[in-house]
């Protein structure tokens, strides 16, 4: 019997603005959540902060994370609007976030 294959996540934080991001408000509280959402049973292979308004669509940082998806064969951990959830690589990022354009 071969052992089970650990599954890999790509973690993608996003803070709404430069103080935020600073402060490490908001962001310390995702980390946490990625952490509980692995809880061991999983390998985070990469993480990606973005310090950018919920209004915008433009997220370099979000599209890094989805190459990186796709180059380890690993699952996004994003922010479903305040739950975490694994993410296809092969999904669109913003349809899978729950943001519309």
């Amino acid at each position: 019997m071969s052992p089970k294959a650990v599954q890999r996540f790509v973690a993608y934080y996003r803070v709404s603005t430069e103080r935020q991001g600073k402060s490490g408000l908001g962001l310390e509280a995702q980390q946490h959540a990625v952490a509980t959402f692995i809880n061991g049973g999983a390998e985070l292979v990469a993480e990606f902060t973005e310090t950018e308004s919920g209004k915008q669509d433009e997220r370099p940082e979000l599209a890094k994370a989805m190459a990186a998806c796709r180059c380890l064969k690993a699952k996004l951990a994003g922010d479903g609007r305040g739950y975490w959830i694994p993410i296809d690589a092969s999904t669109n990022a913003s349809a899978a976030l729950g943001q519309t354009t």
